[in-house]
């Protein structure tokens, strides 16, 4: 939670109880004890609050029949007139009450922003011939991703060896103003920089149409960029932008150094889950449905044709959620589906279809009632599936080679608290 919202549920706490029953700790005589009684919040002249009219209607549920006087305020298109112009009387009713008390809470969102102390800076990632670090300059809302090339030196023997790289903010206290100081090795490239994006995203006005809302739907406040992902070859990188707190990322996907668009227009509705294909030419990634919001589709795009995606996997149980990674190999792409009470993997080799169609999908284990957990590592040509269930409640480990997947032996059981440890 911001500093600056901290503030404003505190004076609200505050300002809008009666803190009668709470007596004063008082520093003189006893005598002079009093009550501790604090304002309540006082509406503007004229504002009253907007009150939703009943309109009774007769739901069916598990159990029985139900009058819902305000079901008409469910609305899972977003579009509704009626319920988008109620919740912006409740919101301009609300910003007028609050508006007497933003001075008193941008002074405790700037005295909390100051004892706030500067956060480390990770340390760098290799991936590939690249060192890969995020920083976060002041005044910055997110961390920005950079990158250098890693460099190489002749060792005392004669062959060449990695240098290792160590920004300046690391072994220096000098730069705490968060820029890099560091002059040798190769240059510093900028990876993604969520801030400009951002500010790009609200000023050409990119929102999915029918997201709630007019202001909100474009606060710089809410929006949020999500998942970036480098391609194999360091020349991508795909993110999501989310400009109205749904959580329904738009996916982008940009050249790094020349920051090209390489998609005519951003895929929206997409969960943040974005996975390159080996070719970096490819990429995997997850949709939202537009009425429930659920991730419940599994797309493959080329990017010499990104008007024409294919879809590999719809999820029909309305119970059930999707996501994709890669496996720490980078050979398979993992599909998780999973519910509150059942989780199953499957897999995709990416080594052996180029163009992935919706058969190709690899199944360690079938979807059963009560599997709690179902993890999937690789190594060499062995595959790793971790089982946890009723049965097996601390963790039974399988493994199969990559050609039969479905035929796999028990390994042994994990006998540990964790089996999350896993992978």
């Amino acid at each position: 939670m911001k500093p600056a919202t901290l503030a404003i549920w505190l004076i609200y706490l505050l300002v809008t109880c009666d803190f009668a029953a709470l007596p004063v700790v008082a520093r003189k005589p006893a005598a002079s004890a009093g009550v501790l009684k604090a304002p309540c919040v006082t509406s503007s002249s004229g504002t009253k609050p907007p009150v939703a009219h009943k309109q009774p209607e007769l739901l069916t549920t598990a159990a029985g029949a139900v009058v819902d006087d305000y079901h008409w305020l469910r609305d899972d298109t977003h579009q509704d007139p009626k319920v988008l112009g109620y919740l912006a009387a409740e919101n301009s009713y609300s910003d007028a009450v609050y508006q007497q008390l933003q001075p008193l809470a941008a002074q405790l969102a700037q005295e909390m922003e100051g004892r706030l102390g500067q956060v480390a800076a990770p340390l760098p990632v290799r991936h590939g011939p690249w060192w890969y670090y995020e920083r976060q300059d002041l005044q910055q809302r997110f961390w920005v991703r950079y990158r250098r090339q890693v460099v190489q030196e002749t060792a005392a023997d004669g062959t060449l060896q990695d240098q290792d790289y160590e920004p300046a903010w690391i072994t220096s206290a000098s730069s705490s103003s968060g820029s890099d100081a560091d002059t040798e090795g190769a240059p510093e490239e900028v990876v993604l920089d969520p801030n400009f994006e951002c500010e790009q995203h609200i000023l050409a006005g990119l929102n999915s149409p029918g997201e709630p809302g007019s202001s909100s739907g474009t606060s710089p406040e809410s929006c949020d960029v999500w998942g970036s992902t480098v391609s194999p070859d360091g020349t991508l990188v795909a993110y999501g932008i989310d400009s109205s707190g749904s959580e329904q990322y738009q996916l982008m996907v940009r050249q790094i150094g020349t920051s090209k668009a390489m998609l005519a227009s951003p895929i929206p509705d997409t969960n943040g889950d974005y996975v390159w294909a080996h070719n970096s030419k490819s990429l995997f990634y997850v949709t939202r449905s537009n009425i429930t919001n659920r991730p419940d589709q599994v797309w493959f795009i080329q990017m010499s044709q990104p008007g024409k995606p294919v879809l590999l996997w719809q999820e029909s149980n309305p119970a059930f959620y999707l996501s994709i990674s890669s496996s720490s190999s980078g050979r398979f792409l993992l599909l998780s589906v999973a519910s509150e009470v059942t989780r199953q993997v499957l897999l995709l080799d990416l080594l052996k279809f180029p163009a992935p169609s919706p058969n190709d999908w690899l199944d360690m284990g079938s979807r059963q009632q009560g599997v709690q957990q179902q993890q999937v590592g690789h190594w060499q040509e062995w595959l790793f599936l971790l089982l946890v269930s009723p049965g097996t409640p601390n963790g039974e480990l399988r493994v199969a080679h990559v050609s039969k997947p479905h035929q796999h032996m028990v390994s042994c059981e994990w006998w540990l608290q964790q089996p999350a440890a896993f992978g």
